[in-house]
């Protein structure tokens, strides 16, 4: 029940999913970064070139859904829509390369990716919810 209403209340107020969406991507952008500079230090299984790659994903992401929140007003749903296919996009990426990798992954990289798709997988799942309780309730496209 709590959980629906806080979809409905975001359906209506669609800038803080986008904003939720940013830091998100934000946080995944300094965990990543992070683990590119400590990368020497730690011999992680990951190359830097492949977390350099995620990293700058996860930038793009985090600057496309803050702009969204500011200017994606009419349409905002299908602005949405874009997240959820990338962040659908990012999750199936990262499965790839944690499997292509999985064997010289250390146990901090596995730990973090599983985080990682965890907050991913019900990140997509939420803005989905929303997405269809729009609809739902005829907001403006």
């Amino acid at each position: 029940m709590i959980f629906k209403s806080i979809i409905q209340r975001i359906a209506k107020k669609p800038s803080k999913i986008f904003l939720m969406d940013a830091f998100g991507a934000f946080l995944s952008t300094l965990f990543l970064s992070n683990m590119i500079l400590l990368n020497s230090k730690l011999q992680l299984g990951i190359p830097p070139k492949t977390l350099f790659i995620l990293a700058f994903v996860a930038a793009s992401f985090s600057v496309y859904s803050f702009l969204c929140s500011f200017f994606a007003k009419e349409k905002w749903r299908f602005f949405l829509k874009i997240i959820v296919l990338s962040n659908s996009f990012y999750c199936i990426l990262t499965v790839v390369l944690v499997f292509s990798f999985f064997n010289q992954l250390t146990f901090l990289e596995q730990i973090y990716f599983s985080g990682e798709l965890f907050v991913l997988l019900f990140l997509i799942f939420f803005e989905w919810k929303i997405l269809k309780t729009a609809n739902l309730n005829n907001h403006n496209i």
